[in-house]
This record gives C-alpha cells, sequence and structure tokens, in this order.
C-alpha cells in the first residue's frame, strides 16, 4: 500500500524514505489536522474517497506510520461492515510512504476539514468520541471529484467486486 502524506505529516514523521511510485486508485492520503485544539490524521481512500479521521494522536504514535494506518482502516472497515480487505491487504509491512501526487484528493480532503470545522463550530467542541458520527457523516456526503458519488456506496462497491 502508498500512503501519500502532506507535508505537514511527513514533517512530524521525520527522516522517511519516501517511495517513487505513479499513482493509483489503491492509494491513501494522510494529512495531520488541527481540530479544537488536537491533534487529528485524516486519512482518505484515493478512489473511493472513503475518509477516516482519528482524533488526539500524538507524534509518538506516528511512528512507525503503518502500523497506525493498518489498525485504522481496519477499523472502520469493521464498524461499517465492510469485508477488512475491501482496499486490498492491510499488511503493515507493506506500506510505503511517498508524497501526495493527486491535487483532486488533497482538495477533496480540504473539504473534508471544513466540514469537520463547521461541524466543531455548530456542536462547541469535537470530543475523540465525535470522530465516528463524523467519520460516518463524511462517508455519507458526496465529493465533486468522484462524480458527487458517496464514498461509503463506493467502497461497498470495491467489496462487492472482491466478494460477490
Amino acid at each position: 500500500m502508498i500512503l501519500r502524506c502532506t507535508g505537514r505529516l511527513l514533517k512530524i514523521l521525520g527522516n522517511q524514505e519516501l517511495a517513487e511510485a505513479e499513482p493509483s486508485g489503491d492509494d491513501w492520503y494522510a494529512n495531520l489536522v488541527w481540530l479544537d485544539g488536537r491533534k487529528w490524521v485524516l486519512l482518505v481512500h484515493a478512489a473511493t474517497l472513503f475518509p477516516i479521521y482519528v482524533p488526539d494522536v500524538r507524534a509518538n504514535e506516528l511512528r512507525p506510520i503503518a502500523p497506525f494506518v493498518s489498525a485504522h482502516i481496519e477499523d472502520a472497515l469493521r464498524r461499517e461492515t465492510l469485508p477488512p480487505d475491501t482496499f486490498g491487504p492491510l499488511d503493515p509491512n507493506e506500506v510505503r510512504v511517498a508524497k501526495t501526487a493527486s491535487k483532486s484528493i488533497v482538495a477533496s480532503m480540504n473539504d473534508m476539514q471544513q466540514q469537520a470545522r463547521h461541524r466543531l463550530r455548530y456542536f462547541g467542541s469535537l470530543d475523540p468520541s465525535d470522530a465516528n458520527a463524523l467519520n460516518r457523516e463524511l462517508r455519507h456526503t458526496p465529493y465533486g471529484a468522484r462524480d458527487y458519488a458517496f464514498p461509503i456506496e463506493l467502497a461497498a462497491q470495491q467489496a462487492a467486486k472482491l466478494h460477490p
């Protein structure tokens, strides 16, 4: 799996050997986001824009990043009752870090951040327990980068191809 990180997250990760790989729909994108005075990580699958917000992250949890990412993807799939291999194998030993490669995916991630900030303004705070509700909301929101399809539906279609 290729994990395409923003510059902000790469800085936190420290000296990482960056993979050179052509962009793919199988890639994951990751960004470090400040919400309500806390660090959150936003993970987004390239082909489906399936988002995963992880609250209250500390830098030491991100080093190494592979187990962190694999565990949170697996947890998100379980919560949505999708097969664990919906997005391919989740072997932490196979995660390679690279720079972002798609402006449209990064723009969609920025939209997701704005939606999270709007939720923060509306509710007054974002408790880490709100992450599940936020993730569910974002997965049921259509994004222009995928012709206004819902990420949860695109993920379900991908799972159905693997498990007819």
